[in-house]
C-alpha cells in the first residue's frame, strides 16, 4: 500500500488525475483550481465509462451494451463518488484547516448540482427555483461523505 507524506495509507488514486501536488499535498489549494480539478476527474470518469459502452457495441452484439447505458450508469456512479473525488483534491487542506475544507466540500457538492440543474431548466419556459433544493441537499451530501473521507 501506498504511505502519504503524512503518514496515511492512501487507498484511493484519485489525486494522480488532478493539477494538484500528489506528492505533498498543498494546503493551500486555491477555491476555483480545486473546483476544476473535481470537475476534471468527473468528466475523464464519465468519459471512461462512454468509452467502454461504444468500444463494447463495437464488438459485442448485445442490446444493452451501448454507449448511452454507459454514460447513463457512469453519469450516476460519479453522483455518488463526487465527493471522493473532493477529499483527494483537497486532502491538504483537510490537515491545514478542516472547516475551510467542510465549507468547500459543500460549496463543491452544491455548484456542481447547480450547474447541471440549471443546464437542463435552461431552455424550459417555466424556470422552477424549487429545484436548486437539490443542489443544496446534494452540497450537504458532498460535506458528509468528503468529510468522513478526510477523518
Amino acid at each position: 500500500m501506498a504511505i502519504g507524506p503524512d503518514g496515511r495509507i492512501i487507498r484511493r488514486r484519485v489525486r494522480i488525475f488532478t493539477p494538484v501536488n500528489t506528492n505533498n499535498p498543498s494546503e493551500s489549494t486555491g477555491f476555483f483550481t480545486g473546483f476544476f480539478s473535481v470537475l476534471i476527474v468527473s468528466i475523464l470518469f464519465i468519459a471512461v465509462f462512454t468509452i467502454v459502452g461504444w468500444l463494447g457495441g463495437l464488438f459485442l452484439d448485445l442490446k444493452w451494451w451501448n454507449y448511452k447505458n454507459f454514460f447513463v450508469v457512469g453519469f450516476l456512479i460519479n453522483l455518488l463518488i463526487f465527493p471522493v473525488y473532493i477529499s483527494g483534491v483537497l486532502e491538504g487542506l483537510a490537515n491545514y484547516d478542516f472547516s475551510r475544507y467542510r465549507t468547500y466540500a459543500f460549496l463543491y457538492g452544491s455548484i456542481a448540482m447547480a450547474l447541471l440543474i440549471l443546464s437542463d431548466q435552461w431552455s424550459k419556459a417555466d424556470f422552477i427555483y424549487w429545484r436548486l433544493l437539490w443542489a443544496l441537499a446534494y452540497g450537504l451530501y458532498s460535506r458528509w461523505l468528503a468529510t468522513r473521507m478526510a477523518r
